[in-house]
């Protein structure tokens, strides 16, 4: 394998609140190696990228998936399979990740809502180390004066199984879940199985394509990623790399350096970016720099249409900047400091992370 590895993000946009698509390239791979590892990157993403997600609920006055409440438009059925639809994930003030929740795997929400209204699940309350990625997802519509209450329950841990097979069914726990403290808690309560989606990866495409000349050819895959939006699509391809290095030593070396700038920059695609009007954030030409010039030769214009994906940032931090319509590092250096604080909000640990991310391709605001 070449001393020149990378992982590189290509594009990077929301389709849908709970559809995120990005686009990396990986490389470059001796001739018949890409198919290989394009191959096992996909089925281990698709797997093996189990999350945080909502498993069951118990509705006040709900016996089964049938049951109807009074002042409730839709079914209880309905209100399930809206529930399956809310995406989850840990807070980023906790350090502990999915994995490492060993004494606590399991958490409760509940929600005590008042009629006429709209329920979202943004108006769900969940506990302070889980946070809901599409606030908007509609989940009932409460028609009259009237009062609906419950609870849901949220796993970390993938492995704790349960014996129900559809949506609907009473919630059975396995021996496993039965023996957490909480387990026992819930054994006598009336929840209702979502029959969740573990997996926060949606899909995976890819492409292999060629290049070099007919005495040393190179080959590099294009991989396509839609997720739900829970986790970074960068880590998310990272953590499937670190899993295959076990099994593929010619990935051993893969690690999150590999998502820094590589050397073989001309390769890089220049990103078509969709500025949009609509917006707290106008994206302006490329020539138009705050407080700097235009950028001079093809080197530095191909780095600054770099996504922002190729950035080291957190996930919430990506997600603010993206949702602002700042698509790739030209964009985001189009403001300064005081705008980001006050256009989007941003704490002083997100600019200084903002600020570490640039520096290490050798940018500052």
């Amino acid at each position: 394998m070449s001393n020149n590895f990378f992982v590189s993000c290509l594009e990077s946009r929301m389709e849908q609140e709970t559809s995120w698509y990005s686009r990396f390239e990986i490389g470059p791979f001796q001739a018949g190696q890409a198919l290989t590892v394009a191959n096992s990157l996909r089925r281990t993403l698709l797997s093996d990228q189990q999350g945080v997600f909502l498993a069951a609920v118990e509705i006040d006055g709900a016996i089964h998936e049938y049951s109807r409440l009074e002042g409730l438009k839709e079914s209880i059925l309905d209100i399930l399979l809206n529930l399956r639809q809310v995406s989850v994930l840990l807070t980023d003030d906790t350090s502990k990740t999915a994995s490492e929740f060993a004494n606590q795997e399991t958490f409760v929400g509940y929600f005590d809502l008042q009629g006429p209204m709209e329920v979202k699940a943004k108006d769900l309350k969940f506990p302070k180390q889980i946070e809901c990625g599409n606030p908007n997802q509609h989940i009932a519509t409460l028609t009259r004066n009237c009062t609906f209450q419950g609870r849901f329950l949220i796993l970390t841990n993938p492995g704790l199984t349960f014996k129900n097979q559809s949506i609907g069914d009473p919630l059975l726990f396995t021996k496993q879940v039965a023996k957490l403290e909480i387990g026992n808690r819930l054994l006598e309560k009336n929840w209702l199985y979502v029959n969740p989606i573990t997996n926060a990866i949606r899909r995976v495409n890819y492409v292999v394509e060629q290049f070099g000349d007919v005495w040393e050819q190179k080959e590099v895959v294009v991989l396509e990623v839609w997720t739900n939006g829970t986790i970074h699509p960068k880590q998310a391809i990272h953590s499937a790399c670190t899993k295959l290095s076990t099994l593929f030593s010619s990935l051993s070396s893969v690690n999150t350096t590999a998502f820094k700038f590589p050397a073989s920059v001309a390769r890089f695609k220049k990103v078509k970016t969709d500025s949009g009007a609509d917006g707290n954030l106008t994206v302006k030409p490329m020539t138009e720099f705050s407080g700097q010039e235009s950028p001079a030769g093809d080197k530095l214009t191909i780095l600054f249409d770099l996504d922002i994906a190729n950035l080291q940032l957190s996930l919430k931090t990506y997600l603010v900047l993206k949702n602002a319509k700042i698509q790739n590092i030209g964009n985001l250096l189009q403001y300064n400091k005081s705008d980001l604080t006050r256009l989007l909000n941003l704490a002083n640990s997100q600019i200084e992370e903002i600020e570490t991310a640039l520096n290490v391709f050798g940018l500052a605001f």
